[in-house]
């Protein structure tokens, strides 16, 4: 079987997909993803178990941390410490 087709209409259909294809390249390496560390939320996530405050604090790109104590969890948790350490910052903080 052979079918026919137009050749604006084939022209027109891949140079829609190129235009679809380069829209979500685009999406892709503009995607940013930012979280603000804070005491706050730090401790909120702590509070649900020290893997979920690893999780927080390691997934997103980039991370704004406002404080010392955020700053120190960070460290220890980009440093892969020990839950123990984790938890004397934590306790020595609050």
């Amino acid at each position: 079987m052979r079918i026919q087709v137009d050749g604006a209409f084939l022209r027109d259909k891949l140079e829609s997909e190129q235009r679809h294809q380069d829209r979500d390249n685009t999406q892709r390496e503009m995607g940013f993803n930012k979280r603000y560390l804070a005491k706050k939320n730090v401790l909120i996530q702590y509070e649900q178990g020290i893997d979920q405050l690893r999780k927080y604090i390691s997934s997103p790109d980039c991370l704004i941390i406002a404080d010392e104590f955020s700053e120190m969890v960070a460290d220890a948790v980009a440093r892969d410490a020990e839950d123990e350490e984790i938890k004397s910052i934590v306790e020595e903080w609050t």
